[in-house]
């Protein structure tokens, strides 16, 4: 069972996790959305492989590697509020 600690940090961490994944994939948006099919498998598929190792090594140091739903919302969290809630305060 984890700790409150471990738990309030692996949040932030996702949280935090998502916001770098919204930034990492807008600067290799043109390679995932290459013209040539092979190409755009190849990086798509490297570039979502890596995501989900590092969060996973991340997520390793923090609590043992206990992936819970809540995390993974916080993830979607940390891109919705990236995308929507700053653009929103920004005009």
């Amino acid at each position: 069972m984890m700790g409150l600690t471990e738990q309030f940090l692996s949040f932030i961490l996702s949280f935090f996790f998502g916001i770098f994944i919204y930034i990492i994939f807008k600067y290799n948006k043109k390679y995932l959305y290459d013209k040539n099919i092979i190409k755009r498998f190849l990086f798509a598929t490297i570039f979502f492989v890596d995501i989900v190792l590092l969060y996973f090594l991340l997520m390793k140091n923090i609590n043992g590697g206990v992936i819970n739903l809540y995390f993974i919302m916080f993830v979607l969290l940390g891109i919705v509020y990236k995308k929507y809630v700053k653009k929103a305060t920004r005009k």
